[in-house]
């Protein structure tokens, strides 16, 4: 048994240690703050799409271009890293796939294995899935764009990152390249968001420089109370530096809270191959994504 002595010199520690770990958390220290989300009061939210959902992976070379129809020959729970398929013949190992979960969402998978009929993921389903052709490949070419499964995956992904609800108001402006201009997530957004108002003002080739250039023509007439901004594929592919690039989104993010718009930043696609400067597109689009966390 401990004696009086030891007994209070053993609280003594612990209570020591319990006042140095409250002081030590109310500084800040032993690590650095999460930044899956700015607080309230940040200058914009964050969609984190590079790392995220694109899983940091492009359109893979050897891939299928044409639209790839999956189907399950039976159902595949919810938290399980295989599905059973009629074929796989079209896939590649990294390859990343859609599906389309019983709850009606659309996720992201990432292929790392391809026995007969099966296809092995990198990591959990995030929803059930029902046997059928519930899942596709997810990009239609090496520019690099999605199909528009893979747009709905990345309307649906936005979404659940920012907490809104069907019931989000407001209007909505989307302002970015051709990832926004063939209308796929405006679509699906509208489905999403039954309560606001959305206006695609995408234009493919489009680089963060055009859309400041139109900003003040696309956007400010209507006042939106939200402003997307999706940019960076035509940036890498043309070799814009990363200040620039950085430049830029501040400039984008200070037009838009000047008319009093809450700003959404959905960082940079995946690239594949090399721009316009013989350096690796997927290195500078990683840099690109990198340089969104510090903008806050």
């Amino acid at each position: 048994m401990l004696n009086q002595s030891a007994f209070s010199s053993i609280f003594a520690k612990i209570t020591a240690l319990i006042i140095f770990s409250l002081a030590l958390s109310a500084c800040g220290g032993g690590g650095s703050k999460s930044v899956d989300q700015p607080p309230a009061s940040a200058r914009f939210s964050h969609v984190k799409m590079h790392y995220g959902l694109l899983k940091n992976q492009s359109y893979d070379w050897n891939e299928n271009t044409n639209l790839q129809n999956i189907i399950l020959s039976n159902y595949a729970a919810k938290g399980s890293t295989v599905l059973n398929v009629n074929s796989n013949a079209d896939l590649v190992i990294n390859q990343l796939i859609t599906y389309r979960s019983t709850d009606g969402n659309y996720y992201v998978g990432k292929i790392s294995a391809l026995p007969t009929n099966q296809i092995q993921l990198t990591s959990p389903l995030e929803g059930a899935i029902s046997a059928g052709n519930n899942a596709w490949d997810l990009y239609s070419d090496s520019t690099p764009h999605p199909n528009t499964h893979g747009y709905k995956a990345i309307a649906d992904f936005s979404v659940r990152s920012l907490g809104f609800g069907a019931a989000t108001g407001g209007t909505h402006l989307l302002l970015g390249d051709s990832w926004f201009d063939g209308g796929d997530i405006a679509r699906r957004l509208r489905q999403k968001l039954s309560g606001a108002t959305i206006i695609n003002k995408g234009i493919g080739g489009n680089t963060a420089q055009d859309l400041i250039n139109r900003f003040d023509q696309d956007v400010t007439p209507y006042s939106p109370e939200y402003v997307w901004i999706l940019c960076g594929t035509n940036d890498y592919w043309q070799g814009v530096t990363t200040a620039q690039y950085k430049a830029n989104l501040n400039i984008l993010i200070n037009k838009s809270k000047t008319i009093g718009a809450k700003v959404i930043i959905i960082d940079s696609s995946v690239g594949i191959g090399t721009g316009n400067t013989g350096v690796s597109n997927q290195q500078r689009s990683k840099e690109y994504a990198d340089i969104v966390p510090t903008l806050y």
